[in-house]
């Protein structure tokens, strides 16, 4: 039994095209680099609406990608998951 989940009217479409392209990556990038593929892909389709605390986190990713820190970032995300 498939689910089929509706479009919402009101939803984040362009919100997420406007992030993708500002942090330079694809869809399964940002999916990747938030661990959480499935919510990153109905955000994008419109089956979902980004809740404030997203945005705010997606905010200071695209504040870290305009001070060109983003390389370091990944590396220490590496880093810091190793030791655990």
């Amino acid at each position: 039994m498939s689910l089929r989940m509706k479009e919402l009217p009101v939803n984040d479409k362009k919100y997420m095209y406007k992030v993708l392209l500002s942090l330079g990556v694809s869809q399964s990038g940002l999916a990747r680099l938030l661990d959480c593929s499935n919510v990153v892909n109905y955000w994008a389709k419109g089956y979902r609406v980004v809740p404030r605390s997203f945005r705010r986190f997606i905010l200071v990713l695209q504040f870290i990608k305009k001070k060109g820190l983003m390389e370091e970032l990944l590396q220490f995300i590496k880093e810091e998951e190793r030791k655990c």
